[in-house]
């Protein structure tokens, strides 16, 4: 028997089904939508003034839906050159949005549960 959610999600997070919890999941599930994209724009930035990152402007938008829930948007300008950096600096941004998310989504059976939403542009 568990006696609180955390322990229930551990028990069960070595299912394949088991839902997928940022590790900054449980100290800011209580805020609101906009705080996180705030908590996320800061952590952008930080990660931005490292020597290894070429600079380019990025925004983060959050729209919420009527009946509850949201999308985070990350829209990156002036994107590194090749593919490869491109796709280096999509997947730090996808792994930042993440550590945020709870997901518990299942496509097999059409059960869509998270906190927000995803979705990460490049604009040229």
């Amino acid at each position: 028997m568990v006696d609180t959610l955390e322990e229930f999600i551990q028990n069960i997070s070595h299912y394949d089904a088991a839902p997928r919890i940022g590790y900054r999941y449980w100290s800011t599930r209580d805020l609101d939508l906009v705080e996180v994209a705030k908590l996320i724009r800061k952590e952008i930035a930080e990660w931005r003034k490292s020597p290894r990152v070429k600079p380019w402007k990025v925004s983060v938008r959050v729209s919420k839906y009527t009946r509850g829930g949201g999308n985070i948007s990350v829209k990156v300008e002036k994107t590194p050159g090749d593919a490869i950096e491109w796709a280096s600096v999509r997947l730090h941004l996808q792994y930042i949005l993440d550590s945020y998310n709870y997901n518990a989504s299942h496509s097999m059976y059409d059960y869509y549960n998270s906190r927000y939403g995803t979705d990460i542009d490049q604009r040229t």
